[in-house]
């Protein structure tokens, strides 16, 4: 009976009662909230990789199938297949003008200025 009673009179064990009261469940709810919502948002993030790296790979599937598509149209003209070249330094400055993520443009296999 004599805790009792110091309980009611000691205002620290009053106010640590009442703080654990209030943070307790705070950091319980707190916990539980960061567990559900952590979990979700890391399912997002992982989501949203995954889509990102389907677009870099579809955007750089199609940059390869226009470069293979241009040099495939450049190895029909008879100035490139004849060595012409005159007529393969046009082509070429015409390609690089119209195609802007095209930086270069060369013949491989034989060795221009050479008899």
């Amino acid at each position: 009976m004599r805790k009792w009673l110091t309980f009611h009179r000691d205002l620290g064990l009053q106010l640590l009662a009442f703080y654990l009261l209030l943070i307790i469940p705070f950091l319980v709810t707190l916990l539980v909230f960061d567990r559900l919502v952590g979990e979700r948002i890391r399912k997002d993030v992982e989501a949203n990789d995954i889509s990102l790296a389907r677009a870099i790979a579809l955007e750089t599937d199609i940059a390869i199938d226009n470069s293979l598509k241009t040099v495939e149209e450049l190895s029909s003209y008879a100035s490139v297949i004849d060595v012409d070249e005159e007529d393969m330094g046009k082509i070429f400055s015409i390609v690089l003008s119209t195609r802007p993520d095209v930086n270069l443009v060369y013949r491989l296999g034989v060795r221009l200025g050479s008899a």
